[in-house]
C-alpha cells in the first residue's frame, strides 16, 4: 500500500530549525539544491548555528557551504533578542529535567517569540513534546517531512532517493515511526538494510521475541 505519509503540505513560509536538522540536510548531500525545490527560507538562531562544528560527510568543509547558504539568503542567522532570551533560559533550566539542548531552546524561543510565521523543524522528541505541550497552536515538524514535500520529490525525482539514503547514512537522520513506510519505499529494502535508523523496522514481526530481540 503507498505510503500516505506526510500528512501535511507546509505553506512557503520560514522554517525555524535547529542544528540537528541542518545537519541531516547537509547529509543529503544536496542540501542547497533541496532547499531551492523546498523553495521555504531557513532561520536558525545564532545559538543554534554555534553548534554546527562539522561537515557530517567525511572530509567535506561545512563553512564555505553555510557562507554560501547565507549569501544566497538559503539561511538567515539570527540572534536572540530579550524577550526570546527569557524563554531560552526557562527551556533550557533545571525545570525541565534538566532542561533542553541550547539550540534547541534557541530554535523554539526565537520561533515563538520573534518569528511567528515560522514552522518550527525538530527531530528531537524531548524538545518536540515540550513545543507541543506549551505551544500547540504552532506547527512542528521534522527532517522527514521536509523531505517528503511532494514539491522537492517533483524536483529532485530520482535524486530523492540518494538524498534521503545519504542523510541515514552520513548525518544519522531520526525517522518517526510515521514516516517508515514511505522512506523504505523511497529508497528501497536493500539500502533501508543497511541503515540503523530504518532496518529494525525491516524484520517481521512474527521474527521479533518478547524481549524485542530478534
Amino acid at each position: 500500500m503507498r505510503s500516505k505519509f506526510p500528512s501535511i503540505e507546509l505553506p512557503l513560509v520560514p522554517l525555524a530549525i535547529d542544528a540537528s536538522v541542518m545537519l541531516n540536510l547537509l547529509g543529503t548531500g544536496v542540501a542547497e539544491l533541496f532547499l531551492d525545490h523546498l523553495g521555504c527560507p531557513i532561520v536558525m538562531a545564532e545559538n543554534a548555528v554555534s553548534e554546527l562544528k562539522y561537515h557530517p560527510i567525511y572530509k567535506t568543509e561545512l563553512k564555505p557551504l553555510l557562507d554560501s547558504m547565507k549569501q544566497n539568503k538559503s539561511i538567515e542567522e539570527k540572534k536572540l533578542g530579550p524577550a526570546a532570551k527569557d524563554v531560552w533560559r526557562e527551556l533550557v533550566g533545571d525545570g525541565l529535567e534538566k532542561g533542553l539542548d541550547d539550540g534547541e531552546a534557541a530554535t523554539i524561543a526565537m520561533a515563538v517569540v520573534e518569528r511567528l510565521d515560522a514552522v518550527v523543524v525538530l527531530d528531537e522528541s524531548k524538545a518536540r513534546k515540550v513545543f507541543a505541550e506549551r505551544w500547540p497552536d504552532r506547527l512542528c515538524v521534522d527532517t522527514v517531512t521536509l523531505l517528503a514535500q511532494r514539491r522537492v520529490g517533483q524536483g529532485l525525482q530520482d535524486a530523492l532517493a540518494d538524498a534521503c539514503f545519504m542523510a541515514l547514512q552520513h548525518a544519522r537522520m531520526r525517522v518517526p515511526a510515521e514516516a517508515m513506510a514511505w522512506l523504505v519505499g523511497v529508497i528501497g529494502r536493500d539500502r533501508a538494510s543497511q541503515c540503523k535508523a530504518v532496518r529494525r523496522s525491516l524484520i517481521p514481526r512474527e521474527c521479533m521475541s518478547v524481549g524485542g530481540r530478534q
